[in-house]
């Protein structure tokens, strides 16, 4: 473990500071933004590149395998908050902020989202009923219960995840992994995600995106529309549902990302995260609403008051893209696309000499554009334009 501060004297720098934990360039960002410095904490495989700049010191802990390392950290002086804005920060931030008695989400909330079975457990007692249970036996699966989505209890961006609707594919999908697993009935309807903020077990909901996926059997994430197509009785549905998720799991403050399938049963919550989402849905949001996810996040566990509304304003969007499967030898009109209007953003996640596969997860996309205008159908032809743009050369 090393501190490393970019220079002066940290402690007279450090009053009122943020412990932030995993490099976040939006995260490191948001809390710069409100005026208020921040010590970061990386794990030793960790680049700490994109949120280091304006930080005071850099940690080195390995809070990926051992969450509770973090408790052996100096506490800074005037230290409000310790919050993460990373998968596998979640955790170690929140038993960090309870070790020291200062702002953050707390520890049962981390645990609740991200486990999922023990999430659909808490729904259950909250009366969100969908069949589920563990699974490690084909016979652990009443016959009755096809069709239906199997996927490991700790996953992230799709990866594992199944759907499976005969006991012969369920004995297949058991075989891809070593890791727990279980499953749950299968939610037909639009798929919808909310980006919320709470404090002080208040929820607010900053918008409700449409998500479009590559469907049965991986559910790849290929399109994100913000706001989402909703009626207005919908809409309200929608976030009244996510709120009594979140009450369900015990978060009382910090961000939340919550997907859920809108259909002729009502609302089914799929899963929850104490963090923003991915998908540069965060960014279509903000586009949108006007609001930061993430600077709302840094106020909400530093005690700092929220806004009592959210405008909403025109529309905006994200595609993922591909390219033909192998190698990659060159990307093509990257700053071509950039140059069509409406485009906000466009981003590669995959460099050359990195190999295309079949989308399998959420991990296998190439890349993104992002797309603002006065509606969808705008958004949409603009997304279309940019991302014909681009062309990706493998061998």
């Amino acid at each position: 473990m090393t501190g490393l501060p970019p220079g002066g004297t940290a402690d007279a720098r450090e009053e009122g500071c943020v412990v932030l934990i995993g490099a976040s360039p939006l995260g490191g960002r948001a809390i710069a933004a409100l005026g208020m410095p921040y010590v970061l904490v990386c794990d030793p495989d960790e680049d700490e590149t994109p949120a280091v700049e304006q930080s005071l010191a850099v940690h080195r802990v390995p809070y990926r395998t051992a969450p509770l390392a973090v408790r052996e950290l100096p506490r800074p002086a005037g230290v409000r908050a310790v919050i993460s804005f990373t998968e596998l920060g979640q955790l170690p931030a929140a038993e960090l902020a309870q070790h020291w008695s200062v702002g953050g989400v707390p520890v049962a909330a981390v645990r609740g989202s991200r486990d999922k079975l023990l999430m659909r457990q808490l729904l259950t007692r909250a009366g969100h009923h969908l069949p589920f249970g563990p699974l490690k036996h084909v016979s652990d699966v009443d016959t009755t219960a096809y069709p239906l989505i199997v996927k490991p209890v700790s996953g992230v961006a799709g990866v594992g995840v199944h759907l499976v609707t005969t006991a012969r594919e369920l004995r297949a999908a058991l075989l891809t992994t070593n890791e727990p697993l279980m499953w749950e009935r299968y939610a037909v309807g639009r798929e919808l995600s909310v980006e919320t903020v709470s404090q002080g077990g208040r929820h607010v909901v900053l918008g409700i995106t449409r998500k479009v996926t590559t469907g049965a059997p991986h559910f790849v994430e290929y399109a994100h529309h913000a706001p989402a197509p909703l009626a207005p009785g919908e809409a309200r549905v929608v976030a009244a549902t996510v709120t009594d998720c979140l009450d369900a799991i015990g978060l009382t403050v910090g961000p939340a990302h919550t997907e859920v399938v809108l259909g002729a049963d009502g609302v089914t919550v799929v899963e929850t995260h104490t963090r923003p989402g991915g998908g540069r849905i965060p960014l279509i949001t903000e586009l949108v609403s006007g609001l930061d996810q993430y600077e709302l996040a840094v106020r909400a566990v530093c005690g700092r008051p929220l806004p009592d509304t959210v405008p909403g304003v025109g529309a905006a969007g994200v595609r993922f893209f591909s390219g033909p499967l192998g190698e990659v030898a060159e990307v093509v009109g990257v700053p071509d696309a950039e140059k069509h209007e409406g485009v906000v953003e466009v981003g590669l996640e995959l460099a050359e000499g990195k190999v295309i596969r079949a989308w399998e997860n959420n991990l296998d996309r190439v890349g993104f554009v992002v797309c603002e205008g006065r509606d969808q159908d705008e958004v949409d032809t603009r997304l279309e334009r940019a991302v014909s743009a681009i062309r990706l050369v493998t061998r």
